[in-house]
């Protein structure tokens, strides 16, 4: 089995995105907001870290753990769902498991996993 997060399963036409934003069910807390829909073919995931929160290197550090977490959760989605999820503030201090929890939580709530 093919566990890499490859092009093809994350979001990146922009009519992709807005159609995730605008038709999409939301989770938010202090840390994200996630948009989903469910019924799609294939799960996807976007990702976006706003410049004003911190620079480049933690952004990615960011991006690149919740990359991680739902390539790692993906095969335990109920369901097949493209997620766009938007960090609202700085969360590069939190640990790797601190983030994965709260992840856990969030979308364990809605029931999709």
């Amino acid at each position: 089995m093919d566990e890499r997060l490859t092009r093809e399963r994350r979001l990146r036409k922009r009519d992709e995105i807005i159609f995730v934003l605008k038709k999409g069910r939301k989770i938010e807390n202090e840390d994200f907001k996630i948009f989903y829909t469910e019924k799609t073919i294939e799960s996807k995931v976007g990702i976006s870290v706003r410049r004003k929160i911190v620079n480049s290197v933690k952004r990615n550090r960011i991006r690149r753990i919740l990359k991680e977490i739902f390539r790692k959760k993906r095969e335990k989605f109920k369901k097949n769902i493209k997620m766009m999820i938007i960090v609202k503030k700085d969360i590069s201090g939190k640990k790797y498991d601190e983030i994965k929890n709260e992840f856990i939580k969030m979308i364990g709530k809605r029931g999709l996993i």
